[in-house]
């Protein structure tokens, strides 16, 4: 697991309490960050090669984050290097960012905040605005 990764993933346990856990058998170090309360991805944590990213013909592996992303947004950062669309996710919600220091830490900690708050429970949003 290299440094970017378990930055975010720190930063989701401190911030959110957030244990990752892995759902899938095949992909054990694939990871993904929920919500306590609804269950709702607001983070997926995996790899994918270059060329399924559309970065490059090869097949090396690439630490990346997908996040949920308000759209008009979203379209902005994919002109930013290490920004690209949802991969695996719908592309107009859902932003994936490397995770090999091209995308600045506070740039996926501002992205992560914001995924979480957007698939936060109704119940949730409504608590924080009181």
């Amino acid at each position: 697991m290299n440094s970017v990764v378990e930055e975010v993933l720190k930063y989701a346990k401190d911030q959110y309490g957030t244990v990752p856990d892995s759902p899938w058998q095949r992909t054990p170090e694939a990871k993904v960050l929920r919500h306590s309360d609804n269950r709702k991805w607001y983070g997926l944590i995996f790899t994918a090669t270059e060329k399924q990213l559309g970065i490059g013909q090869t097949d090396r592996r690439r630490d990346i984050l997908n996040v949920k992303c308000d759209s008009a947004l979203s379209a902005s950062l994919r002109s930013r290097p290490g920004v690209l669309p949802g991969y695996h996710m719908n592309h107009v919600e859902w932003t994936t960012l490397l995770l090999d220091g091209t995308v600045p830490f506070e740039m996926i900690r501002n992205l992560l905040d914001m995924s979480y708050g957007l698939t936060a429970s109704k119940k949730a949003r409504q608590k924080k605005s009181d």
